[in-house]
């Protein structure tokens, strides 16, 4: 509860910091992945129902911690551990066009976490901060509120947590020639048996 209060006093301030052309925040957010036969969009006219539900979902998922260079938001380096299930793509539309992709992953066992790459073009010339988000449930909550299948009806998808970077291929790599290796052993091992007790 708290951490949604200064999460959401953090993206008024910044909104009210902007320019008039980015004060209104989030105009659109388009949500695609499995269980989804077409992406959702969700937004709409100011006051709205589809703003309204936009916004809560822009500030649940983290996504202006994960935009706004320098930000205060708890963003990680690093994703959470166990399985992250599911992954969504959410595109975020922003007013004057400013556009921040981002992952997410409603499902996760440790609960729904948000992911978005450093680097992206953001306001005023910068670039966004990118990092890992752990939101809140009503990130789920509001994601099923708004179209988003239930787990159980989602193919079953695992997204695995740690990404795979070269150490982790060339261990793979070693195991496996071990492994054949050691294979290959045995049936030479077992042929020179047979031979010495055959007559």
């Amino acid at each position: 509860m708290k951490r949604g209060l200064v999460a959401g006093g953090v993206a008024l301030a910044w909104i009210l910091t902007l320019s008039p052309a980015h004060a209104k925040g989030v105009s659109m957010i388009t949500l695609s992945g499995p269980g989804l036969a077409q992406p959702l969009r969700i937004g709409g006219p100011a006051d709205s129902p589809g703003s309204t539900l936009a916004a809560r979902l822009a500030n649940e998922s983290g996504v202006f911690g994960q935009a706004i260079p320098g930000s205060a938001w708890p963003v990680d380096a690093h994703p959470p551990g166990g399985d992250l299930g599911p992954r969504y793509r959410a595109v975020y539309t922003f007013a004057a066009g400013v556009v921040i992709r981002q992952d997410v992953y409603p499902f996760a066992t440790s609960g729904p976490v948000t992911f978005a790459s450093p680097g992206q073009p953001w306001a005023g010339g910068r670039v966004s901060r990118g990092g890992w988000f752990r939101a809140q449930p009503q990130l789920t909550q509001l994601l099923l509120s708004a179209g988003l299948p239930q787990r159980s009806s989602v193919p079953q998808v695992s997204t695995v947590s740690r990404r795979r970077g070269p150490a982790f291929l060339v261990a793979a790599a070693l195991a496996a020639f071990l492994l054949a290796a050691g294979l290959v052993g045995a049936r030479v091992q077992r042929r020179r048996q047979l031979t010495v007790l055959s007559p």
